[in-house]
């Protein structure tokens, strides 16, 4: 976060603090209307909802062996590693690197 990032005695640091617990109480408030419930149900179906951050990390792991061209090796390790078929492999990796600009660490 960018608070971690400031200087532990910084008042800048106390200010990023306080707004994000200020933003956290917000959240707790915050509800969905039954239209907005409904469409997170179907953006997460359309999503990788069987897919654990141990895969990611698997298939993020491969891609560096690998590298980005090498589908043929990616797939077969990420296969051996998650039991995942090969369309639901090739559907992740066009959606990672669609993606790819908007993962945070």
């Amino acid at each position: 976060t960018q608070a971690q990032q400031l200087p532990a005695d910084s008042p800048a640091r106390e200010t990023a603090i306080r707004q994000a617990n200020e933003l956290e109480q917000t959240l707790s408030t915050f509800t969905l209307s039954d239209a907005e419930i409904q469409e997170k149900t179907r953006l997460q179906a359309e999503g990788f909802p069987d897919w654990s951050r141990k895969d990611f990390k698997s298939f993020c792991a491969s891609l560096e062996r690998h590298g980005r061209y090498n589908f043929k090796a990616i797939s077969q390790e990420v296969m051996e590693e998650t039991s995942k078929d090969l369309k639901e492999i090739s559907r992740y990796f066009v959606a990672f690197w669609t993606n790819y600009r908007r993962i945070q660490d």
